[in-house]
């Protein structure tokens, strides 16, 4: 049974790190311009590739877009008043969590959306 999980769940540090490359291209990739796009283009092939090896470990990126926030998964790093999203659901992605086979390797850092004030409410309040 040890050995299982050891087998199972060794490269655990090794996918925690490459969490990090894929993040930087996420970063790299939101700042190209018209003037870049060959190497916009090698990044997100790169990326792609990352993203194909850490699915083969069964490392696999938490869906948590438009999800009920779940604090097993996600970590709320603020709330957001919004119309787009019900209360209590995931409506913003800060950085993309992971599951390595059936556990948390990385939670999801996500905004939740809290109902939207309309204009009586924040007149009363004041």
């Amino acid at each position: 049974k040890v050995r299982q999980e050891s087998n199972k769940y060794g490269i655990q540090p090794l996918a925690r790190e490459m969490l990090n490359v894929v993040d930087n291209f996420d970063r790299a990739l939101s700042l190209k311009n018209e003037n870049n796009n060959t190497l916009a283009e090698g990044v997100t092939l790169i990326q792609k590739e990352i993203l194909s090896i850490l699915e083969k470990f069964n490392i696999k990126k938490i869906e948590a877009l438009g999800e009920e926030f779940n604090a097993n998964y996600h970590q709320a790093m603020f709330e957001k008043e919004t119309s787009d999203y019900q209360e209590g659901k995931v409506c913003e992605i800060v950085q993309e969590g992971y599951e390595f086979h059936d556990r948390l390797l990385r939670p999801v850092l996500v905004g939740v959306a809290k109902k939207k004030k309309n204009l009586e409410e924040n007149n009363e309040e004041k």
